[in-house]
C-alpha cells in the first residue's frame, strides 16, 4: 500500500496488487508491504512503462526474482480515488483569496534568441514568466494545465499544497498533500496552499532540462530589502 506521498500520510490506504507507481522527479512514496512466509519482495522498475527490468531495484529478503515478469499493468496508481475521505482545512469549497491559471507548454525558440526547444509557463520563459505576488495568510489556488505532449513534475518550493481536482473532477479519496505534482500530457490539476512561509520561492518543472530552458517562475511575499534601485550621487564609487 501507499502510506504517504511526499511525506504526507494517506488516510486509510488500501492494499494494492500489481499497480505501477508513476513517480516524477522530486516525488516521494512511502510504501508498506507484508513479507511472505518464504522468498523475497522485489521492487521492479520500468524504463518504457511497458516492460519491467529483469534486475530489480531493491530486494528485501532472501529469494530469486521470478524469471517470467508480467507486462506492466496499464492501470497506474490513481491518487484521485485512493484512500478514504477525511476532514481537511482546504477543500474545493474553501474561499480563495487569490487564483492563478498557469499553462505548461513548449515550442521552438524564444524572445532571447535561443533556437532550440524552450518550455513555457503561460507562453513565456523565465525570466519573462513574471512573479506571483502574494500576501501572508492568503489562501491561494492555482490551475495547472499541461497543454504539451510531455510530462511535467511541477514543484513549489517552501510550501505544501492540497490537490483539489484532476481534469475538473474533485478528488474522492484521501486528502492529498504534495510539494510536487506529476502532470501527464493534456491533464490539468487545481491545487491550493496557504501562504504561510514568506520569501521568494521557485515554482518550476523538476525535469531540470525543462527548468533550464524556461519553465520557472517565482512566488513572493513579505520580502523587503534595504537597497534602492538606481544610482544616486555619492552612494557608489565610480
Amino acid at each position: 500500500m501507499v502510506a504517504a506521498l511526499d511525506g504526507h500520510d494517506i488516510n486509510a490506504p488500501q492494499l494494492l496488487k500489481q499497480v505501477p507507481l508513476p513517480i516524477g522527479a522530486a516525488q516521494r512514496y512511502d510504501l508498506r508491504f507484508q513479507m511472505p512466509a518464504t522468498g523475497a519482495v522485489t521492487l521492479l522498475t520500468s524504463p518504457d512503462n511497458q516492460h519491467y527490468q529483469a534486475n530489480p531495484a531493491v530486494v528485501v529478503g532472501q529469494g530469486m526474482v521470478p524469471g517470467n515478469l508480467p507486462a506492466v499493468n496499464s492501470h497506474w496508481f490513481n491518487m484521485d480515488t485512493y484512500g478514504q475521505p477525511a476532514p481537511d482545512p482546504i477543500t474545493t469549497r474553501s474561499h480563495f483569496d487569490a487564483t492563478y491559471g498557469i499553462s505548461l507548454n513548449n515550442h521552438m525558440g524564444d524572445s532571447l534568441g535561443r533556437m532550440g526547444m524552450v518550455y513555457t509557463l503561460n507562453g513565456k520563459v523565465f525570466p519573462d514568466t513574471g512573479m506571483i505576488m502574494l500576501k501572508e495568510g492568503q489562501l491561494v489556488k492555482m490551475h495547472l494545465d499541461n497543454q504539451s505532449d510531455l510530462i511535467h513534475p511541477i514543484h513549489l518550493h517552501g510550501h505544501v499544497f492540497t490537490v483539489l481536482t484532476h481534469n475538473g473532477h474533485a478528488l474522492t479519496g484521501s486528502p492529498i498533500h504534495l510539494d510536487t505534482i506529476n502532470i501527464q500530457p493534456h491533464n490539468s490539476y487545481d491545487i491550493a496552499f496557504l501562504a504561510n512561509n514568506p520569501g521568494i520561492w521557485m515554482l518550476h518543472c523538476h525535469n531540470l532540462l525543462h527548468a533550464n530552458w524556461g519553465m520557472d517562475m517565482m512566488v513572493m511575499y513579505n520580502v523587503s530589502t534595504p537597497y534602492r534601485v538606481g544610482r544616486q550621487s555619492g552612494n557608489f564609487p565610480d
